[in-house]
């Protein structure tokens, strides 16, 4: 949010200074609806990759984004009537060997939350232990 916020500013405040400024007032004035229509399709699907990835994991999101990546360049090969290009077929092989190494050597399902819980686990000792020994300085004191 914060580098949108300022990648507006700084664009906004080079448009005086430039001749594509000019161009852009002109442009400007002439928007109609249908401008705003690839705007929108563009932020509504930002919205919903944050909310993806919030709630299934940026691993899952990017199995989704390859195997997404994988079945267009399957149905392109199938309806275009071309084979798959050199570059697609070394994707391909790259997106599969990726996937078996996530598969046998990622981490496993749960031992996330389990090192979740021990780190939380370690903050409540340390912040009783810091509790403890301002008690005991306190002591020392009086």
């Amino acid at each position: 949010m914060e580098l949108s916020l300022f990648s507006f500013l700084a664009l906004a405040l080079s448009l005086p200074f430039t001749a594509d400024g000019a161009n852009l007032a002109a442009g400007v004035r002439d928007l109609r609806l249908p401008n705003l229509l690839p705007i929108m399709t563009n932020a509504c699907g930002g919205i919903i990759v944050g909310q993806v990835t919030k709630h299934a994991g940026s691993v899952r999101k990017g199995f989704a984004l390859i195997l997404g990546i994988v079945f267009t360049g399957a149905l392109q090969a199938a309806l275009g009537g071309g084979g798959l290009s050199d570059n697609q077929k070394v994707g391909g092989a790259l997106v599969v060997a990726s996937m078996y190494l996530h598969m046998k050597f990622g981490e496993k399902r749960g031992e996330a939350q389990k090192k979740k819980a021990v780190q939380q686990k370690r903050n409540e000792v340390e912040v009783t232990m810091g509790k403890t020994l301002k008690k005991k300085e306190a002591k020392k004191e009086r």
